[in-house]
């Protein structure tokens, strides 16, 4: 949850439904069904109605807060990038924002663009040069890529995003699975959760050792 997502929770949080509410709804309701029973027709926006919406949108917002600040689920992130944003960029359909062969300008654009950089421990794998960066919007959370490739065109693409969106984030140790038909592996550390998402023919793991500090 970002700065803006906590003002938010914080000020819902201080809003106290009166003490009387209950009482005033169903006085109100009685109200609305004596004047029904006369075949009184009044406005749709009766003093029952109005009351009876105001509390559900209070309850509605305290709900919305309390799921959003469980957090995001980092499968159904992981689930996203290895089968719509990678397989996209390897079919050339997702274009970079930043391309440059050298990684801390990549970083350096990530961090003025407010998306994860590449942590302190991660570097590129053997054989592989980074190309070039980009950053996503989804569910309100802004996640970054960097792509790297070696001399045959094979890329590997690594996906960054807080940790702290996470409810179900990876511990440091690397996790490997094969999702929508590609190999990724997933990890946390610094402060960022990580999916690297291997093109066809790469093998990940090897990639992954000489990749990690």
């Amino acid at each position: 949850m970002d700065d803006v997502d906590r003002a938010i929770s914080a000020a819902l949080r201080k809003i106290a439904a009166p003490a009387d509410l209950p009482a005033r709804i169903l006085a109100a309701e009685r109200d609305q069904v004596r004047d029904e029973g006369k075949i009184v027709h009044g406005p749709w926006f009766t003093p029952a109605r109005v009351l009876l919406a105001a509390a559900a949108l209070i309850v509605a917002a305290f709900v919305f807060i309390g799921n959003w600040s469980q957090g995001q689920s980092f499968e159904q992130f992981r689930e996203r990038v290895a089968t719509r944003d990678a397989v996209n960029t390897i079919a050339g359909k997702a274009g970079l924002e930043m391309q440059d062969k050298r990684l801390s300008t990549l970083e350096e654009y990530l961090r003025s663009a407010s998306a994860p950089a590449v942590a302190d421990g991660f570097k590129a794998p053997a054989d592989f040069a980074p190309v070039g960066c980009r950053t996503f919007r989804w569910r309100g959370m802004v996640y970054s890529m960097v792509c790297f490739y070696d001399d045959k065109g094979r890329g590997i693409h690594l996906f960054m995003a807080r940790e702290t969106l996470f409810h179900d984030r990876p511990g440091g140790v690397p996790t490997y699975a094969k999702v929508g038909g590609l190999e990724t592996a997933s990890w946390s550390k610094s402060g960022t959760s990580f999916v690297l998402v291997a093109a066809p023919g790469v093998e990940i793991q090897r990639a992954m050792e000489s990749a990690q500090g």
